[in-house]
């Protein structure tokens, strides 16, 4: 899913699960979030935000959300009131460290 476009992801609630999904996101302006949800899995799903310097994280919503061997660049940013996220084996990686 590229967000670059629509700026975010958008809000999702309930019985969902994102399984070997990619979001990427390259943009100019920061969202006010790039997902919104409540009881939302992630499996093995792969969050990147491609910019100048590599460091701007993902918001995602507090929202009884988990995240199971998931991957991003550097952690999230967590945004609004309830329970914080939870994650499992989720991973940091530098996409730039073999660019040279």
């Amino acid at each position: 899913i590229f967000s670059e476009s629509i700026h975010q992801i958008g809000e999702v609630s309930g019985a969902v699960k994102f399984r070997g999904c990619t979001f990427d996101a390259a943009l100019d302006v920061t969202p006010e979030y790039h997902f919104k949800g409540r009881n939302v899995k992630f499996d093995n799903c792969v969050f990147s935000y491609y910019d100048n310097l590599n460091n701007k994280p993902f918001i995602m919503s507090n929202g009884y959300n988990h995240f199971t061997d998931c991957v991003s660049d550097i952690p999230f940013t967590e945004f609004g009131e309830g329970s914080k996220n939870r994650y499992t084996n989720h991973m940091f990686h530098d996409r730039y460290l073999n660019d040279n």
